[in-house]
């Protein structure tokens, strides 16, 4: 009969309908939940999700358990328009659902980033989940320049349809490699979808601005020096592979990634550093440059060595007083110099004895020559004093500073007088450091030591713990 057939159609319809319904409802809701599993399982503080949506939303469709279950899983929170979250409190999140897709055709960067610039509910270092449907999902790359402008880094694209019985897209991209990553939804583990981006830069360029402010950062010329300017240099280019520039332009100082001392703050939240008074006393020194040829060359031997060498003097001694016949002529003398007539007619046993010194004596020179060839390469072979006792002893000298002498007992034989002082700073100026000691604090001891890395090297030490340090700075 038509209708039956019309009727088993219908129910068939039905029932597929369903089964792309629950699939795609299904595979939202597992992503979502292996994401928050793995962010609670790796941070400390837990989980908490903000959820931004909106009232044309498709979600509650295309997976109406979705909401009702991360809102029962973990303490969630919504993003609204009507509420203000100053850039000072408390941000929290660590994921953010961000609902897209009641928009068709495109994405709404606008009003995405009035909302999210003015409610930070989130950390910088928060997950996000952008929702979009299968129209808007090809707008993909305006998410892209949205997370760049407000410095999100951990983002993907989940292309949320209906009508599926796929597995679900998932999107991200590198801002800094411009490399574009395609997932599905049942990649696992999720680490994948959230790649540490900011271990390799690729080159980009880290603007950092600020005022004169020592010894945090002292614009010099075109360039600027100073703890800060150093701290972003060993990170930016050494750790990141990216480049480092001091920007002194009032006009874009907006634009800079490091803003230092600016009390106007960003509509957007951005990490915010807070730097301790730099405190403690540092004694600084410039590298010892004097080689000190006569200790290797009088001792180039282990003390092992000189042991066999002088049980074999004994040991000839020894065997000319047993057997003064045999040995009729001084070994040690015959070894070194030579002589003790024709060789031919010494006893086999003195013969024996002789090749054995004249054998070992071969080598010992050869080992000897060895040594001498090897100092000649180092850059240095000598010893930095490691403790207070040391400095005390060695020749190092330390321009005086008033009192100083008084607080630094152990060391007032080193210290010039004030006279001494005040004659050698005339005579060298400013590179008195190259040729003194100098008690600095801590910021400038810094600073010091990096400004004149090419030219001298220097050590500092702490005089709150009595030790020298020996890394370089």
């Amino acid at each position: 009969m038509w209708w039956q057939s019309k009727a088993i159609g219908l129910i068939l319809h039905c029932f597929l309908m369903y089964q792309l319904f629950a699939s795609s409802s299904c595979n939202l809701l597992t992503l979502l939940e292996a994401i928050a599993s793995q962010d609670n399982a790796t941070d400390i503080s837990g989980t908490e999700l903000c959820i931004f949506t909106t009232d044309n939303s498709t979600l509650p469709e295309t997976s109406p358990m979705l909401l009702k279950r991360l809102f029962e899983s973990y303490p969630t929170r919504s993003l609204f328009a009507t509420v203000y979250v100053n850039a000072l409190m408390s941000r929290s999140s660590s994921i953010v659902l961000l609902d897209a897709t009641g928009f068709n055709n495109e994405f709404p960067s606008r009003y995405v980033k009035f909302n999210l610039e003015d409610h930070p509910c989130y950390r910088k270092s928060a997950k996000f989940v952008i929702l979009l449907n299968q129209s808007s999902f090809a707008d993909r790359m305006n998410v892209f320049e949205l997370m760049k402008k407000l410095g999100i880094l951990n983002f993907i694209v989940v292309q949320v349809e209906l009508k599926t019985f796929d597995k679900l897209t998932v999107w991200t991209k590198n801002q800094f490699t411009n490399q574009e990553n395609y997932f599905v939804s049942d990649h696992r583990p999720v680490e994948h979808f959230f790649p540490d981006k900011l271990h390799n830069l690729n080159g980009y360029q880290f603007v950092s601005y600020g005022e004169w402010d020592y010894p945090y950062i002292m614009p010099y010329g075109d360039e600027a020096y100073g703890v800060l300017i150093n701290f972003v240099e060993s990170v930016i280019r050494k750790r990141c592979n990216g480049t480092s520039v001091y920007s002194q332009n009032t006009k874009q100082s907006h634009l800079a990634d490091l803003r230092y001392n600016e009390q106007e703050l960003r509509r957007s939240f951005t990490h915010t550093l807070f730097f301790r008074e730099q405190s403690g006393w540092y004694l600084v020194c410039p590298e010892q440059k004097n080689r000190d040829f006569l200790q290797p060359l009088l001792k180039p031997f282990s003390m092992g060595i000189w042991i066999v060498l002088g049980a074999l003097y004994v040991t000839c001694r020894v065997l000319q007083f047993l057997f003064p016949t045999t040995y009729r002529y001084d070994l040690v003398g015959i070894t070194f110099f030579g002589g003790g007539g024709t060789e031919y007619e010494h006893p086999f046993k003195f013969r024996i004895v002789t090749f054995t010194l004249i054998v070992l004596l071969f080598f010992l020179s050869e080992a000897y020559n060895t040594k001498l060839i090897s100092l000649m390469t180092f850059s240095k072979f000598f010893k930095e004093p490691n403790t207070i006792k040391d400095f005390a002893r060695s020749d190092y000298r330390i321009l005086a500073v008033q009192n100083a002498a008084e607080f630094h007992r152990d060391l007032e034989h080193n210290f010039l007088s004030l006279s001494e002082t005040r004659r050698e700073e005339r005579r060298l100026g400013p590179r008195r450091n190259e040729v003194y000691c100098s008690i600095m604090s801590q910021g400038m001891a810094l600073t010091s030591a990096n400004a004149r890395r090419s030219t001298t090297c220097f050590r500092c030490i702490s005089s709150a713990s009595m030790t020298l340090g020996c890394g370089l700075i």
